[in-house]
């Protein structure tokens, strides 16, 4: 009924599945990966990496699974946070 919301149904993966105060969301890696495929400006996605990172929060492996080490070090460069590995 709202033209500006869109809804997307899909399995997902146990490991992209976490609770916030007994709500079922997506992990940051896989709201990230969501973001790539939805966002056309990836600027913007790459903030959201920027901000997971500082935290300490991102599951660097899992991200890598999840956009490839290409799109990955693409976004980290474009968050300014130099080459992002599997191990940080």
């Amino acid at each position: 009924q709202r033209g500006q919301v869109h809804y997307r149904k899909r399995a997902l993966d146990p490991r992209d599945v976490t609770s916030e105060e007994g709500l079922l969301v997506l992990t940051v890696e896989a709201t990230i990966a969501d973001l790539v495929s939805v966002v056309g400006d990836l600027s913007l996605v790459s903030h959201a990496l920027r901000d997971a990172w500082r935290r300490g929060s991102l599951n660097t492996p899992r991200l890598i699974e999840l956009l490839g080490p290409e799109m990955l070090s693409r976004l980290s460069e474009l968050a300014g946070m130099g080459q992002v590995t599997a191990h940080g």
